[in-house]
């Protein structure tokens, strides 16, 4: 789990950003974010796109993504307008001499001994050493970037000006030896890059310790371990684990400095996780792999017969294995010259051939000839087609009359005879409202029902199973109720008032009234505390209610039963909001918050608006003192402020507790106590 601590500054541990300008989860709150609260240069992520961002206080605002500008690595879209290149940085160094701590470049780099001693200069020619000292105040100059001959000049002739009205002795030696050291500091500064001191060998010492260091940097990209996957993977901060899919196949590796390769909308991607966020980086322009042989998912090594893609690249092995799969489906088919022209009980074609064909009708009109052939056609006549007793085919008679003991057919003239003395299906509207029973001499006929008694209660109905059913109406009553049965519910259950929840110290006075529906007849029902019958649909609980009470009505219809309940709860509240510090808290102090809430235990979001000086506060029950809330993906640390004999507003006393953000002044923010 991650914490922070805030006190004179955040000591963070875990895999979140370190700070939250770090990463935007869209480009909308990127662009949108203030840029009081952001350096000149920033670079940041979206987790929107999935990209790096850099921002520049000096871009132009792009109306989707403000002053930032997508970051690939430094390659074409970075802008470098705002560095200096090699080139620049040689020419800058060029007008510069190296600072030294204990000496200062002046126009006049003279004491105030050296100006006593030209005061006592008498007829002293100075044109030569006026010429020496303007060439190396020009060479100075130079180097301090002053170019242009008229500055020098000008300059030049005031320095020799200042001389010329210096009086009294000087030491020449002294002169031409500060001229000659001049000359000599001048000689190092132009110096090659083998000089020490020299403006060249800096500049070289610089260039090669940034070249040093890009030439490692591109050397760690060069040898880092590059992946090509189908998607973009997926990072888990719990497990630093890194899963990638690759042909179809999901991997999970330990999260290391990988490139992963894919291609998204028609472009190339790569991304490369570094401290728990992704960089990516999108190629310039699209690349289609469509046209080209994938060797792992178009080149096959084996063949089994049930691939549709018949474009598919086989090796050898491939090959081979499919012309055994031919073989095998060669095998169970029939040679041509198997097929017999003769039709024998001993053959074993497998197919028929012409002649064969032929041979086979004529054996079939040789068995129906040898059935119905016969040199007396009135002995043939009116028979049916059975087998004896050898199994064999043959013409019989059938029985004249229907004998339930034979196994012979029957004429159709003796069933007609048969079925013409039974009642029709279909009796005519003349015999509506018939019941079919016996008559006195045992007949099946149709009978008028007073026949057989005025109701299902007359028909006796005798069942062991039973013994209650004692006629055919209570057995199909009892039928058509388990077949058409309706389970009893109550489809509505109402209280007034109809508030559930109160804050303790409260009473309910004159209790609550319920009032409820029910979908059939019931033949019970009762409700916590309240006298009813089994037809009312309302009552009332008379007595004040002032602690927790579950109202639980019941209802039945002999077979089953339904309930539906009503709770009553009583409960402190938890206050929160804004507060300048205070030198005690109590129960104003609580009531005084701005914000409350009914509530068992302290989960939830909890919305603050923090002003200037100001501390943002919670109060609870002491037993749901909350020690720590997440603000903005942060766990903070709440201070505990100590215990408070609180008084709510219904008179109720209770200890509570009192906590605050360590920190004042934070505006608006929401937190969660989870």
């Amino acid at each position: 789990m991650a914490g922070i601590s805030i006190l004179a500054g955040f000591s963070y541990k875990g895999q979140q950003y370190d700070f939250t300008r770090q990463g935007f989860k869209t480009l909308s709150e990127m662009s949108s974010y203030s840029e009081n609260y952001l350096p000149p240069l920033y670079l940041s992520f979206c987790e929107e796109t999935g990209m790096a961002y850099m921002y520049n206080k000096n871009n132009t605002a792009d109306p989707e993504t403000g002053k930032w500008r997508e970051f690939n690595g430094g390659g074409e879209g970075a802008d470098l307008s705002n560095y200096f290149n090699k080139t620049e940085t040689r020419e800058l160094l060029d007008g510069k001499v190296d600072k030294d701590g204990s000496k200062v470049l002046t126009d006049v780099n003279f004491s105030q001994t050296d100006k006593e001693k030209l005061d006592g200069l008498e007829n002293y020619n100075d044109a030569e050493l006026r010429a020496a000292i303007g060439t190396n105040y020009n060479s100075i100059q130079t180097l301090n970037g002053k170019v242009g001959s008229d500055t020098l000049q000008t300059e030049a002739q005031t320095l020799s000006g200042a001389i010329n009205e210096l009086k009294g002795a000087v030491d020449d030696t002294t002169l031409e030896e500060r001229v000659a050291a001049n000359e000599r500091a001048i000689t190092v500064l132009n110096g090659d890059e083998e000089t020490n001191g020299s403006v060249d060998k800096k500049v070289k010492g610089g260039v090669t310790e940034a070249k040093t260091y890009t030439d490692e940097q591109i050397d760690l990209l060069r040898t880092t371990t590059a992946i090509q996957c189908d998607a973009k993977p997926t990072y888990n901060l719990v497990t630093n684990k890194i899963t990638y899919v690759k042909n179809g196949v999901s991997t999970t590796i330990d999260a290391d400095m990988i490139w992963f390769y894919y291609i998204q909308s028609g472009k190339l991607m790569q991304s490369i996780l570094i401290n728990g966020s992704w960089l990516t980086i999108v190629s310039a322009g699209d690349v289609n792999f469509t046209e080209y042989v994938n060797k792992n998912n178009d080149v096959v090594s084996t063949f089994t017969g049930d691939e549709v893609d018949t474009s598919k690249i086989p090796d050898l092995a491939a090959m081979k294995a499919l012309m055994l799969i031919i073989q095998n489906l060669l095998d169970t088919k029939m040679d041509a010259d198997n097929v017999e022209d003769s039709l024998t009980s001993t053959s074993t074609t497998k197919a028929l051939s012409a002649n064969q064909g032929k041979i086979l009708n004529s054996k079939f009109a040789d068995k129906l000839n040898k059935v119905f052939t016969s040199d007396d056609p009135e002995a043939v006549a009116n028979k049916i087609l059975k087998t004896n007793s050898l199994g064999e085919v043959e013409l019989g008679d059938y029985d004249a009359s229907i004998d339930p003991s034979s196994s012979n057919a029957v004429k159709n003239s003796a069933i007609a005879e048969a079925l013409a003395g039974k009642v029709d299906k279909d009796q005519g509207a003349e015999a509506a409202n018939k019941v079919l029973g016996t008559d006195e001499n045992g007949q099946v006929t149709l009978l008028n029902p007073s026949a057989m008694g005025n109701s299902a209660e007359n028909v006796s109905y005798d069942n062991e199973g039973f013994p209650t059913y004692t006629n055919v109406k209570i057995a199909l009553d009892s039928i058509l109720s388990k077949l058409y049965y309706v389970e009893p519910k109550i489809t509505s259950f109402n209280m007034t008032p109809s508030a559930t929840e109160y804050e303790m110290g409260q009473t309910i006075t004159g209790g609550v009234t319920f009032t409820w529906a029910v979908n059939k007849d019931i033949t019970q029902q009762s409700l916590t505390d309240c006298t009813i019958d089994v037809d009312d649909r309302t009552a009332s609980y008379t007595s004040n209610i002032s602690a927790n009470k579950t109202f639980t009505l019941t209802i039945g219809d002999g077979e089953k039963t339904a309930t539906a309940s009503k709770t009553i709860s009583f409960k402190n509240k938890i206050y929160w909001g804004s507060a300048a510090s205070q030198s005690t808290y109590d129960s104003a102090f609580i009531l005084g918050l701005s914000n409350s809430k009914l509530a068992s235990n302290n989960k939830g979001t909890y919305n603050f608006n923090v002003e200037n000086n100001e501390y943002g506060y919670i109060a609870t029950l002491s037993g749901m003192k909350p020690s720590s809330a997440w603000v903005n993906g942060f766990n903070t640390d709440l201070e505990d402020l100590g215990s408070v004999i609180f008084t709510n507003a219904s008179g109720y006393t209770t200890t509570y507790s009192v906590v605050r953000f360590k920190q004042k002044s934070l505006g608006s923010f929401t937190a969660e106590i989870k």
